[in-house]
């Protein structure tokens, strides 16, 4: 997981359907205030996914959360759950859900069915789905959510390396450094890490065998496809950028330019 500066885009096709948005949120607020119920357009929010999808976004066309290539089912996920709301054990809660942000664009991000939907593997249920716990209070209604203080991370607004760390002479997993990181990871992906951690360690063994292979190359150029190679990482546009940079990192410890 990486931090994420996701602007808002300004073309008329998002401008109009961030109006027609607006429309359906004070839709939906009026029927949870005459019925406490509410019909979700799921067609509307999904309306402008290309924006969280897109490869040259501000999410790469990553998963938000673990950071692997949205494939063939990406999804949006509701940062906070659109009509269900469980505790970080899958508990369901006492709430209707955050009806008021269901069409909210900072309120969606772009991820792989693992992380948002859910999965089983190896016998340990893991995934995001409807859990959203909190600190302190829970909001209930229109404007009380900014007195919440999530405890799973959102990378548009937290800097997920205040959290997370990953390690590499640790058992090669990542690390929460704070109550924060240690839900964040235990939600996602299970405190074995097993549904991705093989991925990770790919990842981080792949910049190592680069970088040593630029090295040794023996080509005159080596050290501007070296830069290249580290500027997609740096960036955030390579695939688990979050691995790959700890593998910068402990190669930048060990020196091995001489």
């Amino acid at each position: 997981m990486r931090k994420i500066v996701f602007d808002e885009p300004t073309h008329a096709k998002w401008i109009k359907w961030r109006k027609d948005c607006e429309t359906a949120s004070r839709k939906i607020v009026d029927e949870f205030k005459r019925s406490k119920k509410f019909e979700i357009n799921n067609k509307l929010y999904k309306r402008q996914k290309s924006e969280y999808y897109k490869e040259d976004g501000a999410f790469f066309g990553k998963c938000a959360y673990c950071e692997a290539k949205l494939k063939s089912k990406p999804s949006l996920d509701h940062y906070r759950p659109k009509k269900a709301v469980a505790d970080e054990n899958g508990n369901q809660l006492k709430h209707p859900g955050y009806y008021w942000l269901v069409y909210s664009w900072d309120n969606l991000l772009p991820s792989c069915a693992s992380c948002n939907e859910g999965a089983k593997f190896k016998g340990v249920s893991v995934g995001k789905q409807d859990k959203f716990p909190v600190r302190n209070i829970r909001a209930r209604r229109p404007g009380d959510e900014v007195k919440e203080k999530p405890l799973i991370l959102n990378p548009t607004i937290d800097d997920p390396a205040k959290h997370l760390e990953w390690s590499s002479d640790k058992g090669k997993m990542m690390i929460g450094k704070t109550k924060e990181g240690k839900i964040t990871i235990k939600i996602l992906w299970g405190e074995s890490q097993d549904i991705i951690k093989e991925e990770w360690e790919t990842a981080y063994n792949d910049v190592l065998a680069r970088l040593f292979g630029f090295l040794f190359s023996g080509k005159a150029n080596w050290r501007q496809e070296r830069q290249k190679f580290t500027d997609g990482i740096i960036s955030g546009k390579a695939e688990y950028s979050f691995v790959r940079r700890a593998a910068l990192r402990d190669v930048k410890d060990f020196s091995i330019e001489p």
